[in-house]
């Protein structure tokens, strides 16, 4: 297993599934599902919802000029965040794996949002065949536009004791990406699950306030960043690199 990526995005019932599909690289057009004799249950959560960063020189200049707090861009000191609310819009969990001599894929599809710090951290259910997987790769997709966004990430900055209320919206797209080894996956009355854990300290630690634009009004710092195009692909990597996936038995 590789990056880690604590607990997040708690509750994802995609209730509306589009379609479970599982194909091999050598015969991408034949869906094998039909076959499966087993299941994986993915769930989510969130880790460090609270935690302490320095922030960068730029960011804190911007972030003193944006919230009329002169006095912060004199100083390099440490700010805490506390996340709220961390809000998907999952369009996709998906399983790539080598099995014996192939490489397969299974997926389940959907457009659900999700507040994954409040929910109970449902993704889905993907039926696939028994047997051994190494060299696991587990992907969550969550993308949308700026009326609908990818993400909204609220919760608050505490900065010498004064707390400042923000929200970022976060549209484009962004594919969060865990490791994993050997997944034994056995027949379907065995209850099997993927735990998918998202650390926020890693997200935070990737918002450089200096590097994008905001408002603020009523006390209320708001953010709008396009993962897609410029420095908005740094808060897309913090996300990417950021998940952890455990995969067992209850």
């Amino acid at each position: 297993m590789q990056p880690k990526f604590h607990h997040v995005c708690g509750g994802l019932a995609l209730a509306s599934v589009l379609f479970f599909s599982a194909c091999s690289k050598q015969e991408s057009s034949k869906p094998q599902n039909a076959n499966a004799d087993g299941q994986i249950s993915y769930e989510m959560s969130a880790e460090n919802a609270a935690t302490t960063i320095g922030g960068d020189a730029a960011g804190i200049e911007k972030l003193a000029a944006i919230t009329n707090k002169p006095s912060m861009a004199k100083t390099s000191g440490l700010f805490d965040f506390t996340w709220t609310e961390i809000m998907l819009r999952v369009r996709e969990v998906k399983f790539s794996a080598k099995k014996g001599n192939d490489e397969v894929n299974f997926s389940v599809k959907g457009d659900r949002q999700v507040d994954v710090l409040k929910a109970i951290g449902f993704l889905g259910v993907i039926d696939i065949p028994k047997g051994t997987y190494k060299y696991v790769k587990v992907y969550v997709k969550a993308e949308g536009d700026e009326p609908k966004p990818a993400a909204v990430l609220a919760g608050k900055i505490t900065w010498q004791g004064d707390d400042i209320p923000f929200t970022i919206r976060l549209s484009g797209s962004m594919t969060l990406k865990a490791d994993a080894r050997d997944v034994v996956v056995g027949d379907s009355t065995l209850s099997m699950k993927g735990k998918l854990k998202l650390d926020l300290k890693i997200i935070a630690a990737k918002l450089q306030i200096g590097d994008f634009t905001g408002s603020f009004s009523g006390g209320h710092l708001v953010i709008n960043v396009n993962m897609d195009t410029g420095t908005g692909k740094k808060c897309r990597s913090g996300f990417e690199s950021c998940m952890h996936a455990d995969h067992g038995h209850d």
